[in-house]
């Protein structure tokens, strides 16, 4: 499978409305651990827009959360893997810049592919207010885009309104933000249609990546 920016097709297939629909893009999202385990989960993007509504519908494919970070990292590379990543997107500081660098070089085992960690549109901000504000977007009756979340710890998250969203982080809630950093870049950055489109000083190309260190 490929994944990416690229809009071509993944080999994976999603269910909705009782049809079968094909998944153009795949992207990881990651958040940190704090007050609750970090979390990373598995975007896909569905192949052909939704021409009612001029939108891509996505799909919660996979979601994981660990509270040590090594093991974290260890099943995200296991997921990168699978859906052939070539990056997750997330919060980037120094600290995390540090840890992936000593994930990449001394911790991960031969053969597991090596995690960037890409910075999400909407890391400007550390609260998580961003994040609620696109996902319910994504959930609104009747014009829903964001599928297969029935048991997703996020959207359970999301829809406890009894917590007070008010002044949280992203290391408060990392299941809401590991979400909204892979949807807000999807909705930021649309697909391009071949990679031969594709460059680093493109919008959708460099998103995330810096050019010197690759993180």
């Amino acid at each position: 499978m490929t994944s990416g920016r690229f809009k071509r097709g993944t080999g994976v297939g999603v269910e909705r409305d009782g049809n079968t629909y094909d998944i153009g893009r795949i992207v990881g999202g990651i958040a940190w651990s704090g007050k609750a385990p970090g979390f990373a989960v598995i975007i896909g993007e569905e192949l052909i827009p939704d021409y009612t509504s001029n939108t891509y519908h996505l799909h919660l494919l996979k979601e994981v959360e660990e509270y040590d970070t090594t093991e974290l990292f260890r099943r995200c590379a296991d997921l990168a893997r699978y859906y052939n990543l070539e990056e997750f997107f997330g919060h980037r500081d120094k600290k995390n810049i540090d840890f992936i660098w000593h994930w990449n070089d001394n911790i991960r085992s031969p053969g597991m592919p090596m995690l960037y960690i890409g910075c999400a549109w909407s890391t400007s901000d550390d609260s998580i207010r961003n994040h609620i504000e696109i996902l319910k977007d994504c959930l609104r009756s009747g014009r829903k885009t964001l599928h297969g979340l029935s048991e997703s710890k996020s959207v359970l998250q999301l829809h406890d309104m009894s917590m007070d969203y008010s002044a949280a982080t992203n290391t408060d809630f990392p299941a809401i933000a590991a979400l909204g950093y892979a949807v807000s870049t999807l909705r930021q950055f649309p697909p391009v249609d071949y990679e031969d489109d594709y460059n680093d000083n493109s919008p959708a190309g460099g998103v995330g990546r810096d050019p010197v260190t690759g993180y």
